[in-house]
């Protein structure tokens, strides 16, 4: 596993404890490209997405801001399905 790919998945991590996001396979659709076989994988290939807060230097604010990203994506797939 490469440093990147070790660093996507330490903050897919974190991102699915802080916002308290269920275990399963319900988010590949909204999150994944279809290979993914689990949240947690979705997830990291989101944040993979993410790269303009991946190289920002305070831990803090580039886990605030994806969270808020992360709410925003869920919003609009919940919209989306009862319009």
């Amino acid at each position: 596993m490469t440093i990147e790919n070790r660093k996507t998945k330490q903050i897919a991590s974190s991102l699915i404890l802080m916002a308290q996001l269920p275990d399963g396979d319900a988010l590949v659709q909204v999150l994944g490209n279809g290979n993914e076989s689990s949240n947690e994988e979705a997830l990291g290939h989101w944040v993979e997405g993410q790269e303009d807060l991946l190289t920002i230097d305070k831990p803090d604010f580039m886990v605030e801001q994806l969270i808020h990203r992360l709410h925003n994506k869920l919003d609009a797939f919940n919209s989306f399905l009862y319009e």
